[in-house]
């Protein structure tokens, strides 16, 4: 008769308890146990996810709010340079012109590019539709929670 040798203690035998001992003989966990269990697990995956999102919605808010505070400072910059681009030539045409001739041709010119602006919004507010699909599917689901047919 020959005996195997024992396995070693890293390794545990089916059917023994942690210390290899013996015939493991603790109850199996019951649906009630499984379904708790499952339960603690979810919530904590649920509440985990959401505090990454939240962690990222952060990090990204933070990264946009330096973004946009940058782009506010380049059109402060920018706007700046257009003033003293409308100045300079206002200026430029005093050489010919009264000084004020050169500055109401400018300020003229500013009317015409504003007139200009507002004609271009305007044709494309009229083309601005509003919530038309969401309107149609939000009366679909009025008329399916009612039990009717959609009109």
């Amino acid at each position: 008769m020959t005996t195997t040798p024992p396995l070693p203690p890293s390794e545990p035998v089916i059917g023994t308890t942690d210390d290899g001992r013996g015939p493991d003989t603790a109850p199996a966990p019951g649906i009630r146990a499984l379904v708790s269990a499952a339960k603690t697990d979810a919530a904590r995956l649920a509440k985990a996810q959401v505090e990454l999102a939240q962690a990222e919605a952060a990090a990204a808010g933070k990264a946009a709010t330096i973004t946009t505070g940058l782009l506010v400072a380049a059109g402060v910059v920018a706007f700046l340079m257009y003033v003293f681009v409308l100045l300079s030539l206002a200026w430029l045409l005093t050489l010919w012109l009264p000084i004020w001739a050169g500055f109401l041709i400018v300020a003229g010119a500013l009317l015409l590019k504003a007139v200009l602006l507002v004609l271009i919004a305007s044709r494309k507010a009229k083309g601005i539709k509003g919530l038309r699909r969401s309107k149609v599917q939000l009366e679909r689901t009025k008329a399916a929670l009612r039990g009717s047919r959609p009109a």
